[in-house]
């Protein structure tokens, strides 16, 4: 039987995979699970159809990385939806940029285009489900 090789560092881009299994299961006109019916009457949470699509992927995830291994969030970590799913999984494995307080999506994914573009890492830091996630707005990216 092959090992299935384990994983340092991996970057969550969006904990969920909306073309896969699961996500038919959810998005599918005759679906019967309970998430399906509650998207169909309007009552589904986005935290709650991430959880749903995410699921088999996440539940795996944990076993995946190596004993130092590090999943980076590289989402919003202001609201709970992806911090409520993913925290309770991962625990202090689960990490975030801490540039990104503040941030809106464009501007964190400037951000992210500006450190590829000069071949620099975010530096990155355990995400706590307690500590603040909140903070001032940093200044406008540069032009570029």
């Amino acid at each position: 039987m092959a090992r299935t090789p384990r994983l340092d560092l991996v970057l969550l881009l969006s904990p969920a995979h909306c073309r896969g299994r699961r996500a038919r299961a959810l998005l599918g006109s005759r679906a019967g699970s309970e998430a399906a019916l509650r998207l169909r009457t309007g009552t589904l949470t986005l935290g709650d159809a991430f959880a749903f699509m995410s699921s088999r992927d996440l539940a795996a995830l944990p076993t995946r990385l190596g004993p130092a291994g590090q999943a980076v969030l590289l989402g919003s970590i202001a609201s709970g939806k992806y911090v409520d799913v993913l925290g309770p999984a991962l625990g202090a494995r689960l990490h975030y940029p801490p540039a990104f307080i503040g941030r809106g999506d464009m501007s964190r994914g400037g951000l992210l285009l500006r450190h590829a573009a000069a071949g620099t890492e975010l530096d990155y830091a355990p995400l706590s489900t307690v500590a603040p996630r909140h903070g001032p707005r940093p200044p406008k990216l540069e032009r570029r």
